[in-house]
């Protein structure tokens, strides 16, 4: 994952994690990410630039960088490819950047304009919608994964109900946590505001606490409702599954699942996921609509 900015320093010495601190001006990683969300860092000599290593990395805390995966090293003058490991940082002082390796690819932004409009928001999955539909259980998180290729602003969140369900009191909220290296879930990163579901047609809400932005890569699409409405569904069969770890199970893809279930009365989505009780590979999961 990216983020624009990203710049800190450290002085840690050896092939462990960093200690990062702060560059005034400059936005830090604990800016941009969540702790154990995965982004692609860059190390320099801060002397002159020298690069030294390129890799994957994680925050453990909020000023800990962990060297997960090297991809690239130059030390001494020698540039490795392949087997990488951690450069042996010797003592003196060291850039930290968020940047874009080679071995990464650049993606496309996804379409869409920063409106409501129900034609300027784009679908977090390779699906086609149709007119079948995909019925919610009352407070139980229904999840489809996916995935943003470039870094953007995400305005508002929202979905299709061709079923309406509940009164007016009843809302349905969609919330977005990143994938993690192990498949697992990240903490909620976004989330819509209340979303009517006892009509039917094509809701949206702003995400709560303004605009997103969002670093690319995969990332669970949470819809929790205090009802049971239908929402619009998308063909699985027309593009090959595809998923993140988290929605694998012995090598097949998933793109559907739902969790346990929320207590009653909640108010907004959980800052955690709930655990995944079941996946399905089904044909037409339901799905949610982003605007950019």
């Amino acid at each position: 994952m990216l983020a624009n900015w990203v710049y800190q320093k450290t002085t840690t010495t050896g092939t462990g994690d960093l200690t990062l601190t702060t560059v005034s001006g400059f936005s830090k990683f604990s800016d941009q990410f969540v702790i154990g969300q995965p982004f692609y860092y860059e190390i320099l000599k801060d002397a002159d630039g020298t690069p030294v290593e390129v890799g994957i990395g994680k925050l453990t805390n909020s000023t800990t960088l962990q060297r997960v995966t090297v991809m690239q090293t130059m030390s001494g003058g020698v540039l490795t490819n392949t087997g990488a490991t951690a450069v042996d940082l010797a003592a003196g002082t060291y850039r930290v950047i968020c940047s874009i390796p080679m071995q990464a690819g650049i993606g496309i932004a996804p379409p869409g304009a920063n409106s409501l409009a129900a034609n300027r928001g784009g679908l977090p999955y390779p699906l086609v919608p149709n007119v079948n539909s995909r019925a919610l259980t009352a407070n139980t998180m229904h999840l489809v994964a996916g995935r943003v290729d470039a870094g953007k602003g995400i305005s508002a969140l929202g979905a299709h109900v061709t079923t309406a369900a509940g009164t007016s009191s009843d809302v349905l909220r969609i919330g977005l946590y990143p994938v993690m290296p192990d498949g697992s879930a990240g903490p909620l990163v976004a989330e819509s505001g209340d979303l009517r579901c006892d009509t039917t047609g094509v809701k949206s809400a702003s995400v709560v606490d303004g605009k997103t932005n969002i670093p690319p890569g995969w990332y669970y699409f949470g819809m929790l409702c205090s009802a049971a409405p239908s929402l619009r569904a998308g063909n699985t069969t027309t593009f090959a599954q595809i998923g993140p770890l988290g929605m694998l199970d012995a090598g097949a893809p998933y793109v559907y699942a739902t969790c346990a279930a929320v207590s009653a009365g909640w108010t907004s989505m959980p800052s955690s996921m709930p655990t995944i009780s079941s996946l399905t590979q089904a044909q037409f999961p339901a799905l949610p609509i982003v605007y950019y």
